[in-house]
């Protein structure tokens, strides 16, 4: 998980915008930009060609008609299911104590909350690091089981 903090921004500004009582110079010095990122593997894979033909002999159809994937972990485990809800938890919080940003991914925050902010996420950081640790000692287990479950493929 990564928080990035930055000044809001505006795509172009002349004389009339620079002036102290212009709304975009009370949000740069009332607000702060922010993001919040996660880094996270996939758990599906589409099917080979080879397999969706398989597959697709089972209903007669051709195999460009039959999408398929396949589920590489049990995501119902606890031990991923910890993971993802400190992440759920932690995007939820930000979402409640900030603003949307035209931008996809940047919220604002107000500069006063910046330290509870930082604190509430930094908490998150520490839960979310023991939480992988919990799924890193499970995850040899868990690709283990899901062979067995595809048939080693």
């Amino acid at each position: 998980m990564s928080t990035t903090l930055s000044e809001p921004s505006t795509s172009s500004q002349n004389s009339s915008t620079k002036t102290s009582g212009s709304f975009s110079e009370q949000l740069r010095q009332t607000m702060l930009a922010i993001r919040l990122s996660f880094t996270w593997f996939g758990v599906r894979k589409t099917l080979s060609v080879a397999q969706r033909t398989k597959a697709a002999e089972s209903f007669g159809a051709s195999h460009t008609f039959v999408s398929a994937g396949k589920k590489l972990l049990d995501t119902r485990e606890p031990t991923f299911r910890a993971v993802t809800s400190v992440r759920n938890t932690a995007v939820r919080f930000l979402k409640r104590a900030s603003l949307p940003f035209p931008e996809s991914g940047i919220r604002l925050i107000r500069r006063p909350d910046l330290q509870r902010i930082t604190e509430s996420l930094e908490g998150f950081q520490l839960e979310l690091n023991s939480a992988v640790s919990e799924l890193d000692a499970e995850f040899d287990a868990m690709k283990a089981a899901a062979r067995d479950r595809l048939g080693g493929h």
